[in-house]
C-alpha cells in the first residue's frame, strides 16, 4: 500500500517473474483498479476488468461469477431478504414485451423489487456483495469493452498505437507477454509463492500465469482495500 498525495491509501499488488514482463495492478483513488503493463509509458494501463476479460473470462457472469456469488432469485424470494442493496445486477432485466426494467451492474432497492415483482418476472440472476467489495462492479459498469474483442482491441491499440488493432494479433501478443513459456517464467519458486499467497494448487511445473492467478490475485487486492489487512513486505 502506498499513500496517495491526496491522503488516501492505494493497495496494489505486482507479480515479477523471474524472465519476463512485470505486471501491478492498482487502485486509483475513485476505487477503480487498473492494470499497468508498462509503468514507464502510461497508456498501457487498463481497467482490471478489460484485461480478464480479454484473457478469458468471456462474459459479466464469468467474471463476477468468479469473484462473487451468484444468486438466481424470484421477485418473492427478495422481498424476504433483510437488505436487497447486497444485490447487484449483472445483465440488463427486460419485461415480457423486451422494456427495459433494470440495467447491468445496478444496486437493488426496493423500487427495483417492486418493479420486477409488478412486471411478473420469473426470476433474476444476481451478483451477492455482502462484505461491500463491489470495486469489481464499478469497473464493469465504468468498462467501455463489452466482449473478449472489444477487450482484446482495446488493449493491441494501447500497445501497438501505430498498428490496426487486431484481435488475433492481440491474442498473440498478450500470449507473448504472460502465457509462453519460452518467454514468461515464473521460476519454481515464484509459482511456489504466488500459490502459497493466493491459495492456489497449480503444479510448480506451470511456470506461466493462468487467467485463475488474475482472478484470485485481484479477490485478494479487493479483500485489503475492503478490510485493511495485512500487506506483504517485499523486503521480508
Amino acid at each position: 500500500r502506498n499513500r496517495h498525495s491526496s491522503g488516501r491509501m492505494l493497495y496494489s499488488f505486482r507479480i515479477i517473474p523471474d524472465r519476463g514482463s512485470w505486471m501491478e495492478v492498482q487502485f486509483d483513488i475513485n476505487d477503480l483498479i487498473y492494470i499497468y503493463l508498462d509503468r514507464q509509458r502510461r497508456r498501457r494501463k487498463f481497467l482490471i476488468s478489460t484485461f480478464l476479460r480479454a484473457v478469458g473470462f468471456d462474459t459479466n457472469r464469468d467474471i463476477l461469477g468468479s469473484a462473487y456469488e451468484i444468486k438466481t432469485l424470484t421477485p418473492a424470494q427478495l422481498v424476504k431478504q433483510p437488505d436487497v442493496s447486497l444485490f447487484h445486477t449483472i445483465e440488463p432485466v427486460y419485461s415480457a414485451d423486451g422494456t427495459l426494467l433494470i440495467d447491468e451492474f445496478v444496486q437493488l432497492d426496493d423500487t427495483h423489487v417492486k418493479l420486477l415483482s409488478d412486471s411478473k418476472i420469473k426470476n433474476v440472476d444476481l451478483a451477492y456483495i455482502p462484505d461491500g467489495d463491489y470495486y469489481l462492479i464499478n469497473c464493469l459498469a465504468k468498462d467501455p469493452s463489452k466482449t473478449p474483442e472489444d477487450a482484446l482491441r482495446e488493449i493491441y491499440k494501447r500497445m501497438r498505437p501505430s498498428d490496426p488493432p487486431s484481435v488475433n494479433n492481440a491474442k498473440l501478443l498478450l500470449k507473448r507477454l504472460f502465457f509462453d513459456n519460452k518467454r514468461y517464467d515464473l521460476g519454481t519458486v515464484g509459482r511456489f509463492k504466488l500459490n502459497e499467497r493466493l491459495g492456489l494448487d497449480f503444479p510448480l511445473t506451470d511456470r506461466t500465469l493462468d487467467k485463475k492467478d488474475l482472478m484470485e490475485a485481484t479477490k485478494m487486492l479487493m479483500k485489503l482495500r475492503n478490510k485493511a489487512a495485512q500487506t506483504d513486505d517485499i523486503d521480508h
